[in-house]
């Protein structure tokens, strides 16, 4: 993006800002914007289609020179599929030697950047819904923590043999509920972020909370170790393939009932008539009493 026409939408945009400091966004017009800086409304429309792209604007181009300045290249993340922000990093993936994911640098980081305009950020989150920055972080930022599922998971199967691997990814998948676990993270960190806006003392960082700082991805890999094991466990016990599993303990669950029945049917026949009691046999494997005196 050239130089000039960032360094124009950044003026718009600052504009803007200033003006959602002091009262709700809905006063706010385009003709404000554009009078404070001696422009004209076609200025604005030539940037932004509306306030709305506008906002989104300020916050991915703010973010990514923040991560551009605090993270390496190799760790950026961009939109494969959005050429409007295609510049700009909006998340970041840090894995460590261990192939544990990292990412409290990231979460403290975009929070500075909305910390920086704590005001006007208040003002915008404030507002929820389609068409308002909440709405456009959740949809940004679920895709990301569905990734790093999908990352965690592989990391965990890759410790199981390479015969099961795929009959587990399947039952894993299945019980993990992929979609569950990222929409679940990260609505929490965008509203702990909209608590921190209006409730949070200015300056509070992630040193406050420093045994807490990963929850994220510390308790993904947490669940999804679980998950595995438990899957993995089911199967060993099995000891068949993953395809064929739920129909061996659909056959063991009828066995057990059948059991079950028959024990009732002669306890109950025990109950009704003691006298046929002897001739019950105590269970399968109990000894005939004249072939224990013969021994």
């Amino acid at each position: 993006m050239a130089r000039r026409n960032v360094e124009a939408k950044l003026s718009l945009a600052e504009s803007f800002a200033e003006l959602a400091e002091a009262m709700p966004l809905d006063r706010i017009t385009v003709n404000m914007v554009v009078d404070q800086l001696g422009k004209h409304r076609k200025t604005f429309y030539y940037h932004f289609s509306d306030k709305s792209q506008l906002v989104v604007w300020l916050f991915r181009y703010e973010l990514a020179c923040k991560l551009e300045k605090t993270f390496a290249p190799g760790q950026l993340v961009y939109e494969a599929s959005d050429d409007r922000y295609a510049a700009f990093p909006y998340y970041v993936r840090n894995v460590d030697e261990d192939g544990r994911i990292y990412n409290a640098l990231f979460f403290d980081a975009a929070y500075s950047c909305l910390e920086r305009r704590r005001a006007y950020y208040r003002n915008v989150l404030s507002s929820l819904g389609p068409g308002t920055l909440e709405h456009y972080l959740l949809e940004l930022y679920r895709p990301a923590l569905t990734e790093d599922i999908r990352y965690l998971i592989d990391q965990e199967l890759s410790k199981c043999s390479a015969i099961s691997r795929e009959g587990l990814r399947m039952r894993v998948d299945r019980g993990c509920s992929v979609a569950f676990l990222a929409d679940f993270f990260t609505g929490a960190f965008i509203s702990r972020y909209i608590q921190r806006l209006n409730y949070a003392p200015i300056g509070r960082t992630a040193e406050q909370v420093s045994p807490f700082e990963n929850v994220i991805h510390d308790s993904l890999s947490w669940i999804i170790r679980q998950e595995v094991a438990r899957v993995s466990s089911a199967l060993d016990d099995a000891k068949l393939p993953a395809g064929v599993t739920d129909a061996v303990c659909a056959a063991r669950a009828a066995n057990s009932r059948c059991a079950t029945d028959v024990a009732d049917s002669l306890g109950a026949a025990r109950t009704a008539d003691p006298s046929s009691a002897a001739d019950l046999p105590d269970s399968p494997d109990a000894e005939d009493p004249s072939e224990a005196a013969g021994r």
